[in-house]
Formats: structure tokens, sequence, C-alpha cells
């Protein structure tokens, strides 16, 4: 099997029943993830993170409206991972993303905004082609270059429903989707510049 997030994966998200959209994921779309993810997973090991779960929406709740995006997510535990920092690769009608995300009030979400905060400079100097999703549940994102840190942790300190996610995407067609070769390299890439957050988070004090 290919595992490109080609225009056929895409166009999962023209067909318009729930039945129809669902099937397609399942077999177009969540293969790519298996595989995807599993790559992470072993990349993360090597950076002494072993064992992190994968978690693949099932969508279950979707009984009228199609799923307008899906994802998997590497990290949490056994149960879940919406409560802790985790990585999401995911997929929209515009386009794929694979990012840190910070998302549904996680545990001890005020000191991790605190402890980005404190490492301010280290989120000012990532590449220029990273991206801030500001919530998850919509597509409009951020150029890493034009975002304004500060104000994000404050948001992600004291608003509640305040998300983050930290990452690269890419549109249907561009240079890195259009092998395996090239999609694993992206991928890897972006967790290796996202990975020192994923570990202030994950190692940041916790409320007492």
């Amino acid at each position: 099997m290919n595992y490109l997030f080609d225009q056929y994966v895409f166009d999962t998200f023209k067909l318009d029943s729930v039945d129809g959209r669902m099937d397609a994921i399942r077999s177009r779309i969540q293969p790519l993830f298996h595989h995807y993810a599993q790559q992470v997973t072993d990349q993360l090991a090597d950076h002494h993170l072993p064992n992190l779960p994968i978690h693949v929406a099932k969508h279950l709740r979707r009984k009228v409206h199609p799923a307008k995006n899906t994802w998997v997510a590497i990290g949490g535990d056994k149960r879940g991972y919406k409560k802790y920092p985790h990585f999401q690769l995911g997929i929209n009608p515009d386009y794929v993303f694979i990012v840190l995300a910070i998302i549904e009030n996680p545990i001890n979400e005020k000191n991790i905004a605190r402890a980005f905060r404190q490492n301010l400079s280290q989120f000012e100097r990532l590449p220029n082609d990273l991206i801030i999703i500001p919530d998850h549940t919509q597509l409009p994102y951020i150029q890493q270059s034009e975002a304004d840190f500060n104000k994000l942790f404050d948001r992600l300190e004291n608003i509640k429903k305040a998300e983050f996610m930290l990452g690269r995407l890419a549109k249907v067609g561009e240079s890195v989707l259009e092998n395996q070769a090239s999609t694993s390299q992206w991928i890897q890439e972006t967790i290796s510049d996202v990975l020192p957050f994923f570990e202030l988070a994950i190692n940041s004090p916790r409320a007492k």
C-alpha cells in the first residue's frame, strides 16, 4: 500500500453522508495514521519516551453531520490523550497537520502555559515555516513568524477553553506529500522541532 496523503484521500471530505465519509476515513485515512503514528512512536522511543499510546479518532458521536476532520493522537495514557500534552497527525479538507497539541483544558494547563512563557525565546527562534493552530475545531492558523507568543500563553493560562497547537501543515500537492519518504521526513523533522516543548510541558511542575 502507498501511504500518501493525495487527492483521493482529501476527497474523503467531499462525501456528504455520515456513513460514506466514515467508511472512507477508515479505508483511506486511518491506514496512513497507523503507518506514520508508528514511525512517530519509534522516533520518540529513541528520545527516551517509550510506549506512548496511539489513539485513532473514532467519531462515535457522529450520527447526523459527517466528521469535518480526523486525526490520530500519540501520547497520554491507555484511556485517552486530551487531558495531556500529546502529538497529533490529522487531516481536514484544507491540509494535513502534525503538531504538539495542548487542547481541551488539559491537566496542569496553567503551569504548562507559565513554563512556555518562561522559555519564550525558544519559541521565537523556531523555524518560520511552523504554524500555530489556536482552536483544534477550526481551520485558521497563525504563522510562527507572526505569532505573539506572550499573548498566546497568557490566553492559555487564563482562558479555560484556550488551546495551543504547534507544528507544520501541508496542503494537497505540496512536495512533502508527494511520496512516503518525504512525508516521513517532514513529520519526523516537525516532531524534532516541537519535542523540546512537549518535554517542557510534561515536566512542568504539577499544580498543588
